[in-house]
């Protein structure tokens, strides 16, 4: 991962930007992503991942899986995250 992340904004107050690059740089770290109650406060109830393989994964199927012991780490590096 890239700490801390190139964000790029677009009609976003800086401040605000750079809280929503910590928000996404937080869903890749253990301590956050494997935190179902932070996941849960934090996943918008319409929140669908899409995986490296193409899978998709939406909020239910993520809380379920920190749950049941399930949840993967993915390797992830944010590298020029836009935020708008």
């Amino acid at each position: 991962m890239v700490w801390p992340p190139r964000v790029h904004t677009s009609r976003v107050i800086p401040r605000r930007a750079a809280e929503l690059a910590q928000l996404e740089s937080a869903m890749w770290e253990a301590a956050t992503r494997l935190d179902r109650s932070w996941m849960d406060r934090h996943l918008a109830w319409d929140f669908i991942e899409f995986g490296g393989s193409g899978r998709t994964y939406d909020r239910a199927a993520i809380l379920d899986a920190i749950r049941n012991g399930e949840a993967e780490l993915p390797s992830v590096r944010l590298n020029g995250l836009v935020v708008r």
